[in-house]
């Protein structure tokens, strides 16, 4: 309805958890491919600053979307958004959508978002003209798309940079797994060549450190004995409270995220993945509008999902995870694999063969 606000980078992530759902049979490909057209059309006529996206939108009275009211112009959201179609297109052979993306990419003027040395904005405020002081320094997978995707424009020696100390914010889980819903090339034991981490190890051990959290934080407590964990970004409490981005780095933290315990496992749990699925089912928060949005810590609050970002990452984790365990084809992952433009971004980290 008129001025109630979306996120962009969701409608790029379902559109491509749909072209994997048309792969297994889920989906009818027609109304998957009419969707993913529409949603392209809607995304890639938004108001744009130096060629990014909105970060929220909002529909205006005449039924138009335009950039929500005191948000920004985000590179990240823009990343999450166009990867996501990107892949979409190419799972389902769309090269009209593939095309529209390329253009997109080739618009982006980084430059103008990149500093001296070589720190890229988090965006450019409601006016289109003002960088936003905030910079993308942090280590983890939202830096990481930022990179990947301005390592795509052509013809462009990529400047952009990322701090070294392989430290997550705060601890939060989407942050050290978004980047491998799309690329399984962090998945590599092998150093990375931006800055030289093993990014298995990194993950690995924050994933360790959020599955004994709520042991240590609140022993005893039904979470802690049905073995349910995740701290991540999303609604911090019950309706109305705000949204929060907890991490293990945060102590007392009462509320989880179980999209965080389902990206940890499924991408970087090896073979935890179906018991991590059987003790959410045990607990009664396996339902079939999907997970909770987020469950106190004593399992008797929990808030359904409030938004299709966390559905998102609970989805396309799932479907890695579902596939791994199987030991079956991962349509996203072949895509990727496949796609001249996601290697592009792949070789900002990794030297390709």
């Amino acid at each position: 309805p008129p001025g109630i606000f979306d996120s962009l980078a969701s409608p790029g992530m379902p559109a491509l958890a749909s072209a994997a759902a048309v792969s297994e049979g889920l989906l009818e490909r027609e109304m998957v491919v009419a969707e993913i057209r529409r949603t392209t059309d809607v995304i890639l006529s938004l108001p744009k600053a130096s060629g990014f996206l909105p970060h929220f939108t909002t529909r205006r009275v005449d039924g138009s979307p335009w950039i929500h009211p005191g948000t920004e112009f985000s590179t990240v959201d823009t990343a999450i958004a166009l990867h996501g179609l990107r892949l979409a297109a190419r799972i389902l052979d769309l090269p009209d959508v593939g095309d529209a993306v390329d253009a997109a990419i080739r618009g982006l003027d980084f430059d103008a978002l990149t500093n001296e040395e070589g720190w890229i904005s988090h965006g450019v405020a409601e006016d289109g003209k003002t960088p936003l002081v905030g910079q993308w320094r942090d280590w983890g997978g939202e830096t990481a798309l930022v990179l990947a995707m301005e390592s795509m424009i052509p013809d462009r020696v990529p400047r952009g940079k990322m701090e070294e100390n392989g430290h997550v914010f705060r601890g939060v889980q989407f942050i050290s797994e978004i980047q491998s819903l799309f690329y399984p090339d962090f998945d590599k034991t092998e150093p990375d060549r931006l800055v030289g981490t093993v990014w298995p190890q990194v993950r690995g051990a924050l994933l360790a450190r959020q599955a004994s959290y709520i042991n240590e934080q609140w022993p005893g407590s039904p979470a802690a004995v049905a073995g349910i964990f995740g701290l991540s970004a999303g609604e911090a409490g019950m309706p109305g409270v705000g949204y929060m981005a907890n991490g293990v780095d945060i102590p007392g933290v009462r509320w989880i995220h179980p999209h965080a315990m389902i990206m940890g496992l499924a991408l970087s749990g090896g073979n935890t993945f179906a018991g991590g699925i059987q003790r959410l089912e045990d607990a009664g928060l396996l339902v079939p509008q999907g997970l909770p949005e987020n469950v106190e810590m004593g399992m008797a609050l929990r808030n359904p999902m409030q938004g299709s970002l966390n559905a998102a990452f609970e989805a396309l984790a799932s479907y890695h995870g579902w596939r791994r365990a199987k030991g079956a084809p991962d349509v996203i992952d072949q895509a990727t694999l496949n796609d001249p433009l996601m290697r592009k971004g792949a070789a900002r980290f990794y030297k390709l063969l």
